[in-house]
């Protein structure tokens, strides 16, 4: 099936921006295999992006084509 539309979404903070990106820099092992994982789906089509700020959440992982989102704990 072909990915829906993308939608666009509301501006985000500065200080949850940097949130998320002080979280990439320190991403657990658990993080850094499945990032590394879900990095070898993009000849799929399938694009992920990691530690995203979506409304009051930061997300480990996000697949806007899909909306897809996962968590790791």
């Amino acid at each position: 099936y072909p990915p829906p539309e993308r939608k666009r979404f509301a501006a985000v903070s500065r200080e949850r921006v940097e949130r998320a990106r002080n979280l990439r820099k320190h991403s657990t092992d658990a993080e850094k295999r499945l990032w590394a994982a879900l990095r070898t789906l993009r000849p799929l089509g399938l694009q992920f992006r990691r530690q995203v700020p979506i409304g009051p959440y930061t997300v480990d992982f996000v697949c806007y084509a899909y909306q897809l989102v996962i968590v790791v704990d």
